[in-house]
């Protein structure tokens, strides 16, 4: 845009408020002089009245009612009229200064609404008040880059400094040294943002008061720290604490230190994903913490640990799925498998082969997942008690019924299937019950509640003219 002689984008943008003001008053005043500036403050003879400037000003414009028939309070008047006019374009956009006449740019009080509006807007100021300490300040409060387009003497000012890091501390890499090496404004800074203490100087990154600011908000803070104080056993357990990623930047000493990892794990789990150690992988103490706060820990135990009775039925009271890291002893233990398939019944694939027969712990089983049917032994999927039990849970179990059984030509072993499978459950029973009028109707009216939409694609599956398929 610029190369074609155009304005840019960002320009038209900027530019829209003054439109629309100018809008609002054209045919009443001559508002060239808004824009190009007027000599000694004439204006042009042409312009009649300011009554345009009711819609679209605060009140500060004069009525054309009131002008005297002399020269100068008429250009008075104008002049008031065409400030009012400056005054509303910049408090719709205060880069709308960009546009006024370098007169309105050299006015404190529009060049005040500006920067109130858009601190940017300081970059159209006269000279002058780029050196004004109270613009400059409104500036920078509104938008701490501001701070660029002030006078020289404002760049290494600490007021204006200070207020431009309280919006935004990583804008210290920019600061003096002097101010990144003074330890109120860094501590102030790193409470707001960890990651001021980046740009602070050596002296206050080995600051413990100003580090322990920084890695309650983040461990990785302990990145910018000396070698002396991520040995703090203190600092990193604060660190791991906000973030286990800080474990990786702890000292070597701490990270074999028992009584700091137990204390670590106690507050995070996690910890002990990363802790390489086999010695304290296989500390009963510490993995215990670990696993009383999420089962999954079972996962970083050694094998010692898996053999533990009681560090695993901790572990399945939280969730069955943790029989899977069990031992295979343990997996046969009738109180532990118990305990897991009440849990989730789908825990009934990782118990021994031999407990798969017990008809208690199935029935526990089905009746917490109706397809944990699936990893029974063959003898009680053949056995109605157990089939009916799971296909109350789950219509859709009927598919592990042993299927030599008769149980899936069982007319009230169905209907039950059905009721809670709908469709699902239907086109595993036998041919001639999926042909049953009273089954079928049972099993298009539990479809809106067993699987809705999909209810047309399962009745797809089942045998060309049946009567469910003729009902939908």
């Amino acid at each position: 845009g610029r190369i074609l002689g155009r304005p840019t984008r960002g320009q038209r943008r900027a530019r829209r408020p003054v439109d629309a003001v100018m809008g609002a008053a054209a045919g009443h005043l001559d508002l060239a002089a808004l824009f190009q500036g007027s000599e000694g403050g004439k204006l042009s003879d042409n312009a009649n009245d300011a009554s345009a400037l009711d819609g679209c000003s605060d009140g500060g414009g004069a009525s054309g009612s009131d002008w005297s028939g002399a020269e100068a309070e008429e250009e008075d008047d104008r002049g008031e009229a065409l400030r009012t006019l400056a005054l509303e374009a910049v408090r719709r956009s205060g880069l709308a200064l960009r546009h006024l006449a370098p007169e309105w740019q050299a006015d404190r009080g529009v060049v005040l609404e500006a920067v109130r509006r858009d601190g940017l807007a300081l970059h159209f100021a006269c000279h002058a008040l780029r050196s004004d300490r109270e613009v400059v300040l409104e500036a920078v409060r509104q938008q701490p880059l501001a701070l660029q387009y002030a006078a020289e003497e404002f760049q290494h000012d600490r007021e204006m400094l200070l207020e431009e890091l309280r919006h935004d501390a990583l804008a210290l890499q920019f600061a003096p040294e002097e101010l990144r090496d003074d330890r109120e404004v860094i501590l102030e800074l790193v409470r707001q943002d960890w990651q001021a203490l980046r740009y602070a100087s050596q002296r206050l990154r080995a600051d413990r008061q100003i580090l322990l600011e920084a890695v309650r908000q983040d461990g990785l803070a302990l990145h910018f720290a000396p070698e002396s104080l991520r040995a703090d056993p203190g600092l990193a357990l604060e660190a791991l604490a906000s973030n286990v990623e800080a474990w990786a930047l702890l000292a070597e000493a701490l990270r074999e230190d028992r009584t700091v990892v137990l204390q670590a794990v106690r507050r995070n789990w996690r910890v002990l994903q990363r802790v390489s150690s086999p010695e304290l992988r296989g500390d009963a103490e510490i993995v215990r913490a670990a696993v009383a706060q999420d089962w999954r820990a079972l996962r970083c135990a050694s094998e010692a640990l898996l053999e533990d009775r009681s560090l695993l039925l901790l572990a399945v009271q939280q969730s069955g799925h943790a029989l899977h890291y069990a031992s295979s002893t343990l997996r046969g233990d009738l109180e532990l498998a118990m305990q897991a398939v009440e849990q989730d019944g789908r825990s009934l694939k990782d118990v021994a082969p031999e407990l798969r027969s017990d008809r208690d712990l199935v029935l526990a089983a089905v009746r917490s997942c109706g397809r944990a049917l699936k990893y029974a032994s063959k003898r009680l999927r053949a056995d109605r008690e157990v089939v009916l039990a799971a296909v109350r849970a789950d219509g859709a179990a009927l598919e592990h019924a042993e299927l030599f059984s008769g149980l899936r030509a069982d007319r009230e072993l169905v209907l039950a299937a059905v009721a809670t499978g709908g469709m699902a459950a239907l086109r595993f029973a036998a041919a001639e019950l999926q042909a049953d009028a009273e089954v079928a109707a049972a099993a298009a009216a539990a479809a809106p509640q067993s699987g809705g939409a999909a209810a047309a694609e399962e009745a797809s599956k089942l045998p060309r003219g049946c009567s469910v398929c003729i009902s939908l």
